[in-house]
């Protein structure tokens, strides 16, 4: 016993302990509430297959986590008072009061006393019953169809959560000749939630450069050339992701434009998540005027020799992607389809702007313009390699913001390029 409850009549002891169990509930009550509050899930749109081809349905999967019930409401506890007898005549002529109601107790009933001004409350086998709020309204479901390379909401349709079909709800999809890069964005209550689709078109054979022209660009077939139109086999599907490059010197973010290159990305992707990139160096810290402030920083070889790649070649994609602050773009040989796993990152400039139409740019620097001035301030040697080459610690992809919610291109804030 606590020296509080020395100092206190039996009578009172009682009444408090009372009350203090009445009040356990309610407390269990709030934690259960907040535990289920905390573990809502993110409402997402995402693909049920990669591949869709033409004329064909576009599964989809809208999770929309299920509301979660409103909260339980208890009713004050009454706490029990102990059991009374028929009261007793006051000695000395002194009177009881009698504004407490009382009730003699039964063997198997004992008396309860309510708390003055408490309201009467529905009970089930003597236990006081929670009240349940009214459930909020179902939430309004809507998926938009925007063009990536603008930015422009082209079609809206409600949806349900669950399995659907972009075709049926979307059947511009195959029907438009219009087949440009599209975009399919989740909204819940007018609020654009999670990271969009993108649907890249298929088309066989994609454009190809066979070799260079003298002045280094690659010869694309130009757009009025006399040749037969490529077939348009479908769409390719995935949720759009960010790029995560973890380095010795800070955390890299890349948004990855598939509009622009689908098959880089598409290539570049599956050696990301294939680890090709765990524990590579930047193994070339470069100026391409062989000035004092370097143009671009490359890395991705698994040999760190500037020799290594993948074990395989893809060909050059005509990107439009221009060689700014902050861009990705493949590393090749002189041969326009020799890309495989090396990459290097631009630091803007003039110099870095004759790369354009020359690389498949691919992406664009959305966080870390500090850690890739770092990188690119490491001391070289006469060959251009880092006397302590920076390190990708590893390389992963994460769903991107929904539309509109995601950072701009990283931009030198000081408006020059780094110097070693």
């Amino acid at each position: 016993m606590t020296q509080q409850h020395a100092h206190l009549p039996p009578c009172a002891r009682r009444r408090e302990s009372a009350v203090r169990a009445s009040r356990l509930p309610q407390v269990l009550i709030l934690l259960v509430v907040a535990s289920t509050a905390s573990s809502r899930v993110s409402a997402q749109l995402a693909p049920v297959r990669e591949f869709c081809t033409v004329n064909r349905p576009v599964p989809i999967t809208i999770s929309v986590p299920a509301a979660v019930a409103p909260p339980l409401i208890a009713p004050p506890l009454v706490a029990p008072q102990p059991a009374t007898t028929a009261p007793v005549p006051a000695p000395s002529g002194l009177s009881e009061p009698t504004d407490a109601p009382t009730k003699l107790a039964t063997p198997d009933e004992p008396v309860q006393t309510a708390e003055p001004g408490t309201p009467p409350q529905p009970t089930a086998g003597g236990e006081p019953q929670p009240t349940r709020t009214p459930p909020p309204p179902p939430a309004r479901i809507e998926i938009e169809v925007i063009l990536a390379a603008t930015g422009e909401v082209i079609d809206r349709s409600t949806a349900a959560a669950g399995e659907s079909d972009l075709a049926r709800l979307f059947p511009r999809l195959w029907q438009s000749d219009d087949k440009r890069a599209l975009l399919a964005q989740l909204r819940i209550d007018g609020k654009r939630i999670g990271a969009p689709l993108i649907m890249t078109p298929m088309f066989s054979p994609p454009p190809y450069a066979p070799r260079l022209d003298r002045a280094g660009f690659p010869m694309f077939p130009p757009p009025n050339a006399a040749r037969a139109a490529p077939t348009f086999s479908g769409y390719r599907v995935s949720p759009m992701r960010l790029l995560v490059l973890d380095t010795t010197k800070g955390e890299l973010r890349f948004a990855l434009r598939s509009d622009l290159a689908p098959n880089t990305v598409y290539h570049f992707s599956h050696l990301v998540s294939g680890g090709m990139y765990t524990d590579t160096e930047f193994h070339k810290i470069a100026s391409l005027a062989a000035a004092s402030s370097p143009d671009f920083v490359q890395t991705g070889d698994p040999t760190g020799t500037g020799l290594g790649g993948a074990g395989f070649l893809i060909d050059l994609e005509d990107s439009t992607l221009r060689h700014e602050f902050g861009v990705i773009s493949m590393a090749r040989a002189s041969d326009p389809n020799s890309a495989s796993s090396q990459f290097f990152i631009s630091l803007g400039g003039s110099a870095a702007a004759t790369l354009d139409g020359k690389y498949a740019a691919f992406g664009q620097l959305v966080s870390g313009a500090d850690v890739l001035r770092a990188i690119a301030a490491s001391p070289v040697g006469p060959d251009n390699r880092p006397l302590v080459p920076p390190r990708i610690v590893s390389a992963k992809l994460v769903d991107a913001p929904p539309l509109g919610d995601g950072p701009p291109p990283a931009r030198d804030p000081l408006g020059q390029r780094p110097k070693r």
